[in-house]
């Protein structure tokens, strides 16, 4: 890769008879044209890249020359020290918007230092993952490095290495996108590389028990055959199950939340200024699980990891025959689906899961309507 040289393009000649001059770099057998800004006379420029003269106008000139020089082989030098390979389009790039040779992760750690008493927990942990997943990926990271050919090698590294489904991915290039576009109103960029690349989401389905699997879950809590640990763990699932809240909810419920048999709390999900309350009147089942919990400390319930539970669930769901995905939040579309089955009031279940908008509530409403065309292909009154 030779270095940048100075060139007066006399292929165009202005009225003055003065031509642009630029500075080119040829890379891998490309050449890459800056722009500098002065214009000179082809009797006034010099072999050496430089206009004859010795007035203001023309030392400003090749001042302005110069210092497209020297940006650029600051990025050539630094790229040659840190061994890392300078392409025609990482140039363009670095030299377009010389801040971004921000370090990336730098950036992102300040972010989430900004944001993070206005954000909410899952939030926080979700942004904090898809960080982590790209320092893992690649250790150091500049903003001129993120192309759209770097996002699509790094959603591949998630399929194959980390074997991240497709909608992880799509959530993790989420996080990255929301950053950049901090990025950008910071002026730190001026676009983005999603303007040319889109993460894909893979509609799937929700899984939740029917009223048949959460009756066996429920005789299985009143039996004595698990053992302790998974006999507690199954009665925190049951509680979101009778609940409809989220694993991040439940973990954050103290004694306080619990008022006339009326479970009280703001969605961990939504930023605190935004948060609604949300009232969940306690059934007996729920109000038994509550008094089975042995007492310590302020929190209601003393929840282990979320991946230890999700760990025992998936167990106690498959050894007594309930072959579905089982997750945590299979829990709160267990608590929305039967609800709705049994109630028809969409209203009151937006207000119990804490939707801002009816259209996500709406979705159950699907699901159950699916279930009765289901049981409709199964009715043969005839036959």
């Amino acid at each position: 890769m030779a270095g940048p040289k100075v060139y007066l393009n006399t292929q165009y000649v202005d009225s003055e008879g003065n031509s642009a001059v630029y500075v080119t770099v040829n890379i891998d057998g490309k050449t890459i044209w800056f722009k500098t800004g002065v214009k000179a006379n082809p009797n006034n420029f010099t072999i050496s890249g430089r206009i004859k003269g010795k007035s203001s106008s023309v030392a400003d000139d090749n001042l302005s020359i110069e210092r497209v020089l020297a940006q650029i082989n600051d990025i050539m030098v630094r790229y040659r020290l840190s061994g890392l390979t300078l392409t025609a389009e990482l140039l363009k790039n670095e030299y377009k918007n010389p801040s971004r040779r921000i370090d990336f992760y730098a950036f992102a750690d300040e972010v989430m230092k900004e944001r993070k008493p206005d954000i909410a927990n899952q939030t926080y942990k979700n942004i904090s993952s898809s960080i982590k997943k790209m320092k893992e990926y690649q250790d150091s990271l500049a903003f001129s490095e993120i192309t759209p050919e770097w996002l699509t090698k790094f959603a591949r590294y998630m399929r194959v290495k980390l074997k991240n489904d497709q909608n992880t991915v799509f959530s993790t290039m989420k996080n990255l996108k929301a950053l950049m576009n901090i990025a950008i109103r910071k002026k730190i960029i001026e676009s983005t590389p999603f303007d040319k690349y889109q993460a894909k989401k893979v509609k799937t389905d929700r899984i939740y028990l029917d009223k048949k699997e959460l009756k066996k879950l429920w005789d299985l809590y009143n039996s004595d055959k698990i053992s302790v640990a998974k006999k507690t763990n199954l009665r925190h699932f049951l509680f979101m199950c009778l609940t409809g809240c989220r694993i991040s909810d439940f973990k954050a419920l103290t004694k306080e939340s619990v008022i006339d048999n009326t479970l009280v709390y703001g969605a961990q999900k939504t930023k605190r200024e935004k948060r609604t309350v949300i009232r969940v009147p306690l059934t007996t089942e729920a109000q038994r699980l509550i008094r089975d919990e042995p007492t310590s400390g302020n929190k209601l319930f003393q929840a282990i990891s979320e991946q230890k539970f999700r760990k025992y669930i998936k167990e106690i769901c498959q050894s007594h025959g309930i072959n579905k995905d089982v997750s945590l939040h299979t829990a709160r579309h267990t608590f929305a689906t039967i609800f709705i089955e049994e109630t028809k009031d969409v209203v009151s279940l937006q207000k119990l899961l804490g939707h801002s908008r009816i259209t996500d509530t709406m979705i159950y409403v699907h699901m159950s309507d699916e279930a009765v065309r289901e049981s409709m292909c199964k009715f043969r009154p005839l036959e």
